[in-house]
């Protein structure tokens, strides 16, 4: 088996690590950003650099934001693996958006979009892949 088909074959399980850090961040950034009383207080009073971001952030979360993107995204991965085309970078970045959107605020999408992703990354190991518009050639099993 080939290095390269090794990693492939972890693909899934990175995708499952981008979001857990994803998560972690997100949560940092709700802890530490959104929901504390001194951060809106500062913004309604002085109006610091970053009350700008901290109020669109708060709009895109209200509005499910990272869910909406997050299943976009997972439907952009099931339709390259439906093409036989590679998933891994839109189901990698489905996973990341996903585990944002599961810490601020908008778990419902996210989780339904990190299901739909990490199936269908681990579909992708299991069928040849299509890339550049070439199929790999198909290996003789060595059994």
């Amino acid at each position: 088996m080939t290095l390269s088909r090794r990693l492939g074959a972890l693909q899934p399980l990175t995708g499952i690590v981008v979001a857990v850090i994803a998560a972690i961040a997100g949560r940092v950034i709700r802890n530490a950003f959104i929901e504390p009383e001194r951060m809106g207080a500062a913004c309604e009073v002085g109006q610091p650099w970053w009350c700008g971001l901290r109020a669109g952030l708060i709009a895109f979360t209200q509005m499910n934001g990272f869910g909406w993107v997050a299943v976009g995204l997972a439907i952009i991965t099931v339709a390259a693996l439906l093409m036989r085309r590679a998933p891994a970078v839109p189901g990698t970045v489905a996973l990341l958006v996903a585990g944002l959107g599961i810490s601020l605020y908008n778990a419902s999408f996210s989780i339904a979009a990190c299901v739909v992703a990490v199936l269908a990354l681990a579909q992708s190991v299991s069928q040849p892949r299509q890339l550049f518009g070439h199929r790999e050639p198909q290996r003789p099993s060595q059994d």
